[in-house]
């Protein structure tokens, strides 16, 4: 029973890791959004090329801070790293880490000058299904600004897993067997690009 009851969890952390890469596809993929642009686009002025350091993140930090409103140039006065994510492949775990360290000091100086990084270890999102080693985003805190939407059918957020074991079923029958679904029903969209920046890094 306790094999039957793994496979049925396994079922779905498998229907959350295929929504979780999907997620994570939409940075790394950089496809073109409602506005016929790339998500990351020099248009969109939050495309980068700069490997992960300490003067990148303030720049990234920077070019997300003077993104205005989509109908005015009023500033939108977003601080990324106030419950912001830096988005890394695992190969930049080392080096986000010594960045963004508990360290009141400048990372990487021999002096004693004072960090401008405001970003805690807790920020920091690897993600497992990245392709590129050196390609890195940032995200604005996603519960005050949107850049992508999931919607589930049913508002059903996670993953079902149905069972067909009555004695009236095919499989249970005919073959004494139990059979075992996954349904997670999802779509997902860009719906803004000011609330994150991506360094697509050559």
């Amino acid at each position: 029973m306790g094999i039957v009851t793994r496979r049925a969890d396994a079922l779905g952390r498998a229907g959350q890791r295929t929504l979780s890469k999907a997620i994570f596809a939409v940075m790394s993929g950089n496809a073109a959004i409602w506005d016929s642009d790339d998500l990351y686009h020099a248009n969109h002025s939050n495309l980068g090329s700069t490997a992960l350091g300490y003067a990148s993140i303030l720049a990234a930090e920077d070019a997300i801070a003077a993104q205005t409103e989509l109908s005015s140039s009023e500033p939108l006065g977003i601080e990324p790293s106030q419950g912001g994510l830096i988005v890394i492949p695992r190969a930049l775990r080392t080096t986000a880490y010594e960045l963004v360290g508990n360290s009141d000091l400048k990372p990487g100086t021999a002096n004693n000058d004072a960090t401008a990084l405001a970003w805690g270890k807790e920020q920091i999102l690897i993600n497992p299904f990245a392709s590129d080693a050196n390609d890195w985003f940032m995200v604005a805190d996603p519960k005050m600004y949107e850049w992508l939407v999931v919607s589930y059918l049913d508002g059903k957020t996670e993953p079902e897993v149905l069972t067909a074991n009555s004695a009236q079923d095919y499989s249970m029958w005919n073959k004494d067997l139990i059979e075992y679904k996954v349904r997670h029903v999802w779509g997902l969209g860009v719906v803004d690009y000011r609330s994150t920046y991506g360094q697509i890094v050559a």
